[in-house]
C-alpha cells in the first residue's frame, strides 16, 4: 500500500509537472470548478512514554506513512449564488464542507451550511501527524459544523454566525444520569483590519450556553457556560512572514475540536473541560488559554523556511491535594517547503510534541512526584499536489 502511494506521488511529478488539474465546466447559465489536494507524509514517529512502571518499556520508534487529509472539492457559481462542497478521500468519503453563499451587493453576503467554526480561524503550517497544525498544543480549533453566518466586507470585515457545536457533556464527578439540552447555539463572531500595509488583526470570540437536567434523588439541572476569545495575526515584511494567536477560554473542553491529544490512559483529568464541585450536583468552570506563534523566511522564489512553537494551559479544579493545580503541552516544529511544480511541493519537517504532566501528581503504580506523560517526535516529509 505504502508503495503504490509513494508510486502515485512521483508519477504525480513526472506527468503534471507544468499543468493545473482543476477541471472548470459550465452546465446551463452555472459554473463549476472541480479541485482538491492529495497529500502524504512519512517518516519516523520516536515516542517517549515518560513515566511508567519499572520492566515496561518507556519508548518507541515507529515508521510511519499516511494519506489522511486528502480531499476532493466542487465550487459552483449561479448568478448571486455560491455553493462550495469538500469531501475526504481518506476517511470514507466523509463530508468537510458544503455550504451555500449569497452575495446581496454592498460587501454583504450570507452563509448557509456546514464549514469552519469562526473561532480563531488561523493556522501555522506545520504538517506531520496528519496535518495537526499544532491544535492541541497552542492552536485553538473549534472545528467546523452547520451554521448560519453573515459578513460584510468593507475597509474592516465583519463576521457574525449562529452554529449548531456538537458539544460534549462528560463533566467529572458528577452524580446522576444527565441530557444536554442547548439553551442557545454557540455564537460567533470575528473582525478583520489592517492598521497598516502588510499587518492584518483578527479578533474572534465564541459563546454557548447549554443546560444538563439530571435524573434521580436530589439532583438538580446544571448550567454550563462555554466562552472564548482569540486574537489572530500576520506580519509580513520583505525579509520574514510573522504569523501568531493568542486565546483564554472557559470550559472550552466543551466546545473546542482535539483540545486534548494527551495519552487517553493516563491523564487523569479532561484538558479544559468543567467538573463537578464539592456537592457532586454543580459545576466547577475551568479556565485555559495558550497561543502559538510562526516565522517564515523565503529562501528564494522556490524555498520558504519556517519555524514555530506553541503552549497551551488548562486549571485542574477542585480535585484536591494529590492533583497539579494546572496542566499543559507544548510543540516545537521547523520545515522547509519546496516547490517542485505550481501544483506540487515536498517539505521535510521535525515536529515535536509536549504532553506535559498529568494532574494527578502520582500516577498510580509509580513512586511519588512520576507523573510525566511523555512526548512525540516526528522526523518526516510532507508531500502535496493541490488541483
Amino acid at each position: 500500500k505504502r508503495f503504490w502511494v509513494l508510486a502515485f506521488v512521483l508519477l504525480m511529478v513526472c506527468c503534471f509537472a507544468s499543468s493545473s488539474w482543476a477541471a472548470t465546466f459550465k452546465i446551463g447559465d452555472a459554473d463549476f470548478k472541480l479541485g482538491g489536494s492529495l497529500r502524504y507524509d512519512l517518516g519516523y514517529q520516536l515516542s517517549d512514554f515518560g513515566d511508567v512502571a519499572v520492566g515496561l518499556e518507556d519508548s518507541q520508534t515507529n515508521y510511519f506513512s499516511s494519506t489522511t487529509d486528502s480531499r476532493v472539492n466542487l465550487w459552483a457559481k449561479y448568478g448571486d449564488v455560491t455553493g462550495f462542497a469538500e469531501w475526504d478521500l481518506t476517511g470514507g468519503l466523509d463530508q468537510r464542507h458544503a455550504y451555500l453563499t449569497y452575495d446581496m451587493g454592498g460587501g454583504n453576503s450570507l452563509l448557509a451550511g456546514h464549514t469552519w467554526s469562526l473561532l480563531a480561524l488561523h493556522f501555522p503550517t506545520q504538517q506531520m501527524r496528519d496535518d495537526i497544525s499544532l491544535i492541541g498544543f497552542g492552536k485553538l480549533y473549534s472545528g467546523r459544523h452547520p451554521q448560519l453566518r453573515f459578513t460584510h466586507k468593507g475597509n474592516v470585515t465583519i463576521n457574525v454566525a449562529l452554529e449548531d457545536n456538537d458539544i460534549s457533556t462528560a463533566v467529572a464527578g458528577l452524580s446522576g444520569t444527565y441530557v444536554a439540552n442547548e439553551l442557545t447555539p454557540a455564537i460567533l463572531a470575528s473582525l478583520t483590519f489592517k492598521p497598516v500595509d502588510n499587518v492584518s488583526i483578527t479578533p474572534s470570540l465564541l459563546y454557548q450556553k447549554y443546560e444538563l437536567t439530571g435524573s434521580g434523588y436530589g439532583v438538580k439541572d446544571v448550567d454550563v457556560d462555554g466562552w472564548a476569545i482569540a486574537l489572530d495575526g500576520t506580519i509580513k515584511t520583505e525579509i520574514v512572514i510573522f504569523d501568531f494567536e493568542a486565546w483564554a477560554a472557559q470550559n472550552a473542553g466543551i466546545f473546542a475540536d482535539a483540545f486534548d491529544l494527551r495519552p487517553a490512559a493516563r491523564k487523569s483529568v479532561t484538558f479544559g473541560a468543567p467538573v463537578a464541585d464539592i456537592t457532586g450536583n454543580d459545576i466547577e468552570d475551568v479556565s485555559s488559554m495558550g497561543g502559538w506563534a510562526q516565522v517564515a523566511v523565503p529562501i528564494n522564489a522556490k524555498t520558504l523556511a519556517r519555524v514555530g512553537a506553541g503552549y497551551q494551559k488548562a486549571d485542574v479544579e477542585n480535585f484536591g491535594p494529590t492533583y497539579e493545580s494546572d496542566v499543559s503541552t507544548m510543540g516545537v516544529f521547523a520545515n522547509v517547503k519546496y516547490n517542485l511544480t505550481k501544483n506540487l511541493f515536498v517539505q521535510p519537517e521535525v515536529a515535536y510534541f509536549d504532553y506535559g504532566d498529568a494532574a494527578l501528581k502520582t500516577l498510580p503504580g509509580l513512586a511519588t512526584g512520576n507523573n510525566d506523560l511523555g512526548s512525540d517526535t516526528y522526523i518526516g516529509v510532507h508531500f502535496q499536489f493541490d488541483f
